[in-house]
């Protein structure tokens, strides 16, 4: 006799907390529909569907109503998702902790600029993360008190 396992997913909410936790509940999601071989393409939005709560499911709920149509996969209902809960500060704090990490002996933003050297024809880093390393460390430096003293250095 086979033993049949029944993965269940945990429901989201979008609130509180739990809105870091999105790309790890989509993930579950995956696993869920992959073990549970969902048929149609149209079966699993409403599968994602049934897994929401509270105001991720007002959401959803609301976008149907508006657009019966609006999710016809999975696929562009989880990017609507990320797009509505994935909170604006989630990409800036990952980026943040990657770039503290130390490689070797070197801090990762030493490293990151030594590789930005040897490539910077050939694999220039996109521009979101240029203005990450911007912000934090060169917003860090002195700055003058007033323009008069650049531009005394400057004309010197």
């Amino acid at each position: 006799m086979t033993d049949i396992v029944k993965l269940n997913v945990s429901t989201y909410s979008g609130e509180g907390n739990s809105r870091l936790h999105l790309i790890r509940w989509l993930s579950e999601v995956d696993i869920t529909v992959e073990d549970r071989q969902l048929p149609t393409e149209l079966g699993r939005p409403l599968f994602l569907l049934s897994k929401l709560a509270r105001k991720a499911k007002n959401w959803a709920l609301g976008n149907l109503v508006a657009d019966a149509s609006c999710f016809p996969t999975m696929a562009s209902m989880k990017a609507d998702m990320r797009l509505a809960f994935q909170s604006l500060q989630y990409e800036s704090l990952e980026r943040s902790v990657f770039l503290s990490l130390k490689q070797g002996c070197m801090s990762m933003l030493e490293y990151i600029q030594r590789h930005l050297v040897s490539c910077i024809t050939t694999h220039p880093f996109d521009m979101v993360t240029q203005v990450h390393v911007f912000k934090c460390f060169y917003l860090t430096r002195k700055a003058p008190m007033t323009l008069e003293i650049p531009s005394r250095l400057h004309y010197a």
